[in-house]
C-alpha cells in the first residue's frame, strides 16, 4: 500500500470508510438472499453508489492501480453482478445502474477505462451508468472510449459531477493545441476552485477529509491524449492512473484511436457553456441578498441567519448552507429517505412564512415517498399563498430546499444563476 493519496485524511479512517461502504453493499445483498419473499429490499438500489465510494475510498486510502484492478474484478464485479441478479427478480422495470452525476462515477469510469482489457465493458457504458442527468463532461469523455455513442439531445451543462467541470468543456471545444496549456491552467487553480469544499494538504483534526479528486481532469488528459507534463506532479492529480492507463490500455485495447476525436462534433449547443454575464452586483453582495430573500425580508431573521452563517463574504456549498439554516425554520435539510425529519423542518417553514398549518406527517407513505408527496403539498401551499419553493441540488443524499416571495422571482433566478446554485425543476425531484 502507498502513503495516502488523501492528503487530509489518514490510513485508518480512509480504511473504515472503504469497510463502511462495501459493508453496506455486502449487507444489502445478504438481506436480500436471507428474505427472498420480501420485496422491500431497496438497499440493493445503493449498490452501485457504496460499491463505487468504496473503490473511491480505497483510491484515496494509496491503494496501487495493480491492488484496484485486483479488487475490481475479484470482489467489486462480483458483488455488482449478484446484486443485478437480485435486483432484476425484485425490481424487474429497474435497471441497476450508478447515477452518473454522482462524484463517485468519475471512479468508476477511471477503473472501466483502466482495468477493462477487452473493452467489453467500455463499449457498453448504458450498462453501468444511468442515461439520465448525464454531465457534459462526462458524456465528452465517456464518447472517447465508445466512439459508437452520440451525444443525447437533452445534454445540459449546468449538469455536472464534480464543480467547475463546465470549465474543461469550454477548454475541450477550443483547438487542441491549446489543451494542454489550459489544463495546467485548470489543475494550477484547482486548490482555489475547491476551497469552498474543504480543499487543504494536510490532516486537520475535527475537520472532514477533502474527498474531491481530480478524476475527471486525468481521465479527459487519457480521452482526448493531453500533455500532462506541466501539472502531473500536483497534488491530488491522478497521475498513476494515467500512466496506468498509457502504459497497459492506450496502445493495446485503445490502439483503434490513431488520432486525436474532437469532443465538439455533434455536441448540442445547450451543453456548451454559456457566454459569461455581467451582474450589477458582486458575488458578496448578492450573497447578501440572497440571504434577504429566503429570510423572507424580516430584519430579526437575516440577523440570526446571518449570526449563524458567520462572517464570510461568499456562499457555502447549499448543502452547507441549509443545513445551518433549516434548525432555524428557513430551510429543509433531511436525508432522501427520512421523511420524519422533513416534515417537522416543513412545519417549520411554514410558520415563519405564514403557511397555513399542512399535516406533513399524515401520510399512509413512508421514506422517499413520502418526502417527495411533503414537497409536492409544500409547493402547492406556497404557490396559492404567493410563495415559491425552491429545491436545490445539494451534490448528496439530502434535500436542500426554502422558500422566497413570489414578488422577487426575476431577482431570486439571476442571484441563483450569479452563484452557481443548481436549482432543480419539479420534474427532477419527483
Amino acid at each position: 500500500m502507498h502513503k495516502p493519496r488523501n492528503l487530509t485524511a489518514t490510513v485508518e479512517s480512509t480504511s473504515y470508510q472503504v469497510e463502511r461502504h462495501e459493508r453496506l453493499a455486502s449487507g444489502a445483498i445478504r438481506k436480500a438472499l436471507e428474505e427472498p419473499d420480501n420485496p422491500h429490499q431497496y438497499s440493493l438500489l445503493e449498490v452501485p453508489s457504496h460499491l463505487a465510494r468504496g473503490l473511491l475510498q480505497r483510491y484515496a486510502r494509496g491503494d496501487s492501480p495493480d491492488l484496484l484492478r485486483r479488487h475490481f474484478h475479484g470482489d467489486y464485479l462480483p458483488l455488482l453482478q449478484q446484486a443485478a441478479d437480485l435486483s432484476a427478480k425484485l425490481f424487474p422495470d429497474h435497471r441497476l445502474r450508478l447515477h452518473a452525476d454522482q462524484t463517485a462515477s468519475w471512479m468508476l469510469l477511471f477503473a472501466l477505462v483502466c482495468f477493462d482489457d477487452e473493452g467489453a465493458h467500455v463499449a457498453h457504458l448504458d450498462n453501468w451508468f444511468t442515461p439520465d442527468g448525464n454531465p457534459v463532461l462526462f458524456a465528452m469523455v465517456r464518447k472517447a472510449f465508445a466512439p459508437g455513442e452520440r451525444y443525447p439531445a437533452d445534454l445540459d451543462i449546468e449538469h455536472k459531477a464534480m464543480p467547475h467541470e463546465e470549465q474543461l468543456v469550454g477548454a475541450l471545444l477550443q483547438p487542441p493545441a491549446t489543451w494542454p496549456h489550459a489544463f495546467a491552467a485548470y489543475m494550477k487553480q484547482w486548490p482555489r476552485l475547491m476551497k469552498d469544499y474543504g480543499y487543504r494538504e494536510q490532516v486537520e483534526e475535527g475537520k472532514s477529509a477533502f474527498d474531491y479528486f481530480p478524476l475527471h481532469l486525468g481521465l479527459a488528459v487519457c480521452a482526448f491524449d493531453v500533455d500532462d507534463s506541466a501539472f502531473r506532479h500536483l497534488p491530488y492529480y491522478p497521475h498513476e492512473l494515467v500512466d496506468h492507463y498509457r502504459a497497459h490500455v492506450r496502445l493495446a485495447r485503445d490502439a483503434w484511436r490513431s488520432c486525436v476525436l474532437d469532443p465538439g462534433e455533434g455536441l448540442p449547443d445547450t451543453a456548451k457553456p454559456k457566454p459569461r454575464k455581467d451582474y450589477v452586483l458582486s458575488k458578496a453582495e448578492a450573497y447578501a441578498r440572497w440571504i434577504e430573500l429566503v429570510c423572507g425580508e424580516q430584519p430579526v431573521l437575516i440577523d440570526a441567519a446571518r449570526q449563524a452563517l458567520g462572517k464570510r463574504k461568499t456562499m457555502p456549498p447549499i448543502d452547507r448552507l441549509t443545513e445551518t439554516l433549516a434548525p432555524r425554520g428557513l430551510a429543509l435539510h433531511a436525508d432522501l429517505k427520512d421523511d420524519a425529519a422533513l416534515a417537522t423542518q416543513a412545519t417549520a417553514l411554514c410558520k415563519v412564512w405564514q403557511l397555513p398549518a399542512t399535516a406533513f406527517a399524515n401520510t399512509a407513505q413512508q421514506g422517499a415517498a413520502a418526502a417527495t408527496t411533503m414537497l409536492n403539498a409544500l409547493q402547492d401551499c406556497a404557490d396559492v399563498n404567493a410563495r415559491r419553493l425552491a429545491v436545490f441540488d445539494g451534490g448528496g443524499d439530502n434535500w436542500n430546499a426554502l422558500l422566497y416571495s413570489y414578488h422577487h422571482e426575476a431577482e431570486f433566478t439571476t442571484l441563483c444563476e450569479q452563484l452557481g446554485l443548481k436549482r432543480l425543476d419539479r420534474s427532477q425531484w419527483q
